[in-house]
């Protein structure tokens, strides 16, 4: 009787631990393709940060690069950040200040991000496109 008084408790301190683990692997992983996203937006690397889109994996006709050819961006900077109930996903608002080379004025935009694990996967998908640099 002894033994099952401790062996439930520990069980559910296992599973509970287990998920959390799950869960920090998964927000790590976030962490990774947000930040190499990021910092490709940050280099005006527009090319290496579609490749952080569910459109770049699925085969879908990529956006035409030509348009981000005199943006250069100058500060990306995460001004909310919520993740959803389940962890699936991942809503971010990103301002980003920019110019392009034939206007030379700094610009400011919000890009409203969002993020989505794939389980099967087990990886993190941008599903809104590249930010638009009017």
């Amino acid at each position: 009787m002894k033994k099952s008084k401790f062996a439930i408790p520990l069980l559910a301190l296992l599973i509970f631990g287990c998920a959390s683990l799950q869960l920090s692997k998964q927000m790590e992983k976030f962490d990774l393709m947000s930040e190499n996203y990021a910092t490709a937006i940050k280099w005006s690397d527009f090319e290496a940060a579609y490749y952080s889109s569910k459109d770049a994996q699925t085969g879908s006709k990529p956006p035409d690069f030509r348009k981000f050819k005199l943006v250069k961006v100058t500060s990306y900077e995460v001004r909310q950040f919520i993740v959803s109930e389940d962890n699936s996903q991942v809503r971010q608002i990103v301002e980003i200040k920019y110019y392009k080379l034939n206007y030379n004025v700094v610009r400011t935009i919000l890009d409203h991000q969002l993020w989505e694990y794939d389980p099967e996967g087990k990886i993190w998908y941008l599903r809104t496109e590249l930010p638009d640099f009017k």
